[in-house]
């Protein structure tokens, strides 16, 4: 089967969960619930073999449902079946992974457009710790500058683990400058280290998912981890998307804002456009 069809049906039965979450189970319709849980088992099983524990816990959240609507709610069956529901979401995510992970490796990795970046060469960036720009052009006759005129913090135009030249613009010698605007890079192209103002950002955004109450303990976690996979293009950046949409569609506005502010400097361009932000 597609493997295309699979993350798109996936997707869908993920975002199907908001109509169960906030809910009272006891009020849920047991047929209109089994219905979805029966959608969520066909997909997963069609994207891979799942763990016997992880299926188990997923396949309990009906006994919850059923338990509530014919004995009534008990006091621990609203919190278990939100508990193991927030579970179903992390069981999702792993496999639409699984499959962008597989996707990844069977796509070709040389192209047209990697073979012709080959011909020109990259400028050196000169952008301070915060991740301010300075320079995009920056050399040894260059005017020294080093601390940022709006925060004043250290400048660099090398990585600090390595002393590789921070890559500013690109350009092909001869050729016009077509490439417009520039963002800076969040790792160093030659030892793969985050930079200063990439941790900094990071750290930031780390802080503002604290305020996301709306979110469990478990779900604020997982966002955390997966912060790295919005600045790169990795197997797990579908699912980080994922997690930081739901979180900002939830978000209190003022936290919201917040996130997306720091987002549209810290995510890569394809990130920032899935999450509306480019």
């Amino acid at each position: 089967m597609d493997a295309d069809l699979i993350i798109e049906k996936l997707r869908e039965c993920q975002e199907e969960i908001d109509n169960w979450e906030g809910v009272r189970v006891n009020v849920i319709e047991t047929a209109d619930f089994r219905a979805w849980q029966d959608r969520v088992k066909k997909w997963l099983k069609a994207a891979g073999p799942l763990a016997a524990d992880d299926l188990k816990r997923f396949s309990g959240l009906l006994f919850f449902v059923l338990r509530a609507r014919r004995n009534g709610l008990d006091g621990e069956d609203q919190e278990r079946y939100e508990r193991d529901l927030g579970h179903s979401r992390h069981i999702i995510d792993s496999a639409i992974e699984s499959l962008e992970l597989e996707a990844r490796r069977l796509r070709p990795e040389a192209t047209v457009d990697n073979q012709e970046e080959s011909r020109g060469e990259y400028t050196t960036a000169l952008i301070c710790e915060k991740g301010h720009v300075t320079s995009l052009d920056y050399g040894p006759t260059a005017p020294q500058e080093p601390y940022c005129k709006e925060c004043g913090a250290k400048t660099l135009s090398a990585c600090p683990k390595c002393d590789s030249p921070i890559h500013g613009q690109y350009f092909i010698p001869g050729e016009i400058d077509l490439m417009g605007g520039y963002s800076a890079p969040n790792y160093c192209q030659a030892c793969g280290t985050p930079y200063p103002w990439t941790q900094a950002r990071r750290f930031a955004l780390t802080e503002i998912i604290t305020e996301m109450q709306h979110l469990s303990a478990e779900d604020r976690a997982k966002l955390v981890e997966r912060l790295p996979d919005l600045a790169a293009v990795t197997p797990q950046t579908e699912g980080a998307i994922l997690r930081m949409q739901r979180a900002l569609q939830k978000a209190a506005p003022g936290v919201a804002e917040a996130a997306r502010r720091l987002l549209i400097q810290y995510a890569t361009e394809e990130a920032k456009k899935r999450l509306g932000l480019g």
